[in-house]
């Protein structure tokens, strides 16, 4: 391939992840999490003293000044502008998977791997929300790519590079250690090879642990530290997340749950959450194809002269593993089974740079040719479906926050009250000049009772999502319960129907009926205060 051909192809898929990455960003509104996103206060410090006391914190301050930084230039109500940042770091890290693969192996192995990642719809999915994913991603290549520069070179400039770009990693997410260290543990195994920089080695690892140690205590401090809205799960929450998050389930429950975040993982990692994993002639040929390379990139690395792939191996497995005994140790690091990727989605590029590095090993034309073309087409078909809105694993994305704020905004008035625990709604403002109070499910009835006594008769919206957090959901369903035994139902509005072909799949596996709609809003007319029709017991 010539040097002008290989260039127009890599402009091509540059701009192809380009086109996905940017286009319509507002599509759908900021799920629970985005909401979250958005750092708390008015100043840096403010910033800085969020990032130290929120509960269950897995960032350190970088993610969050940036963010903040950010919001100074567009207001948190433009989703465009804020999913913009997020989609750009995707974006830079589909031209890192390009050098890594460049470096390690060839130009045709870093433009192949490139365009699996540009058009790979777990990476687009979530490269476009405004969350440290992407962030965590490039900053996890980068580091990748600067030590294998540096390890080649030997120059100072490529060791200064690697040591900022690795104190920017563990300043941005706690889990970038699991990078450092997966790292180090090779440069340890392999220590004869690289003993002539050692000292440069163990240097930079110097320097990156004395420029993060001012965060150390504040890291201290955070283990064990766990929040719950709800008081009767607090204890639990408290005793849970900073031991094993299986604690008390036994050995057999933990492993069969790390098997089943394992295949979880791959299932995205292969078709992401936009393709039913039944939909079976999409899914097949892409599982076997995806399987079919991963056996010959473990055959093939038994070879002496595979040594680069050797190491993407070691990277990706062993950073695989720690994340996995970290999620067991500590449950603030994704101990549910459809959590877990997007903390392991640092390890996508890297994993599909060794997949194509596989596809290379094919000695038949007509054999890559098939393999492209399923693995391709896989990932195209899970994209069309996530800018359709089709198929997806985790419908909460489509919930339509903004249409929902605009309807209650027609019917609400300023004596109403909302009860609602879901952040996405929280945090998005009703629009207008009407000022409708919001309120948490904890206390509910106690604050419709206070309100009725302060404002008079009054509308009360409760707003459940089933396909949400179970610990909202039945905290809503016990509220739902006690205000149809208060107060007379006024109306119910219904928003994102439940996919019914997606209905026994979802039936099995939460282990109850699900609503035909996914999100409810239901209106009580409170005209009267509550008055218990318990007796008094006389004495």
């Amino acid at each position: 391939m010539s040097e002008s051909l290989h260039l127009v192809l890599l402009l091509i898929v540059l701009l192809l992840g380009g086109l996905f990455l940017f286009t319509d960003l507002d599509r759908y509104d900021y799920w629970g999490d985005e909401s979250l996103t958005f750092p708390k206060g008015e100043t840096f410090a403010d910033v800085l003293k969020y990032s130290k006391l929120v509960p269950s914190q897995v960032h350190p301050p970088l993610y969050n000044f940036l963010q903040f930084t950010w919001n100074k230039l567009f207001p948190r109500s433009d989703i465009s502008a804020n999913r913009f940042l997020y989609a750009l770091f995707g974006f830079v890290s589909i031209g890192l998977v390009y050098l890594l693969g460049k470096e390690l192996f060839s130009k045709k192995i870093g433009l192949a791997a490139s365009l699996l990642v540009a058009t790979s719809p777990y990476f687009i999915e979530y490269s476009r929300m405004v969350r440290y994913y992407p962030l965590t991603a490039m900053l996890a290549l980068l580091t990748i790519y600067t030590f294998v520069r540096y390890q080649k070179s030997g120059r100072w400039v490529d060791w200064s590079w690697f040591t900022i770009s690795g104190v920017f990693l563990i300043y941005e997410d706690y889990l970038g250690w699991t990078v450092l260290l997966v790292l180090y543990l090779y440069l340890f195994i392999n220590w004869k090879v690289n003993k002539e920089r050692l000292i440069r080695w163990l240097l930079a690892a110097l320097v990156m642990f004395a420029l993060f140690s001012p965060w150390v205590p504040v890291l201290l401090s955070q283990i064990g530290r766990e929040s719950n809205p709800y008081p009767e799960l607090a204890q639990q929450a408290i005793e849970q997340a900073p031991r094993l998050a299986q604690k008390g389930v036994g050995l057999r429950s933990m492993i069969f749950n790390d098997v089943m975040k394992i295949g979880y993982l791959g299932n995205v990692f292969t078709i992401g959450e936009t393709t039913y994993p039944w939909r079976w002639v999409v899914t097949v040929p892409v599982y076997l194809s995806f399987l079919l390379l991963f056996i010959i990139a473990l055959v093939r690395s038994r070879n002496p002269a595979e040594k680069n792939a050797r190491f993407m191996i070691f990277i990706t497995l062993f950073a695989l593993v720690i994340l996995i005994i970290l999620s067991d140790i500590y449950g603030v690091f994704s101990s549910r089974m459809f959590q877990f990727p997007t903390k392991a989605m640092f390890l996508l590029p890297l994993f599909l740079l060794l997949m194509v590095k596989s596809w290379d090993y094919l000695q038949k034309t007509s054999a890559q040719l098939v393999v492209g073309v399923i693995l391709i087409g896989g990932n195209l078909y899970g994209v069309n479906n996530y800018f359709s809105g089709q198929q997806f694993l985790n419908p909460k994305f489509l919930v339509p926050w903004r249409q929902i704020t605009g309807d209650l905004e027609k019917i609400a008035q300023p004596e109403d009250l909302i009860l609602n625990d879901e952040e996405a709604f929280i945090y998005t403002p009703i629009v207008g000049e009407k000022k409708v109070e919001k309120f948490g499910l904890v206390d509910a009835l106690e604050k419709v009772e206070k309100t009725f006594h302060e404002r008079g008769p009054m509308n009360v919206f409760l707003t459940i999502r089933y396909r949400g957090d179970e610990q909202i959901t039945m905290e809503g369903l016990k509220v739902l319960a006690k205000l149809e035994d208060r107060y007379p139902l006024v109306d119910k509005l219904c928003y994102t129907p439940t996919d019914r072909e997606a209905v026994p799949y979802w039936k099995r596996f939460l282990g109850r009926e699900l609503k035909p709609h996914l999100l409810e809003v239901y209106q009580f007319r409170v005209e009267k205060a509550y008055e218990s029709e318990t007796e008094p017991v006389m004495e």
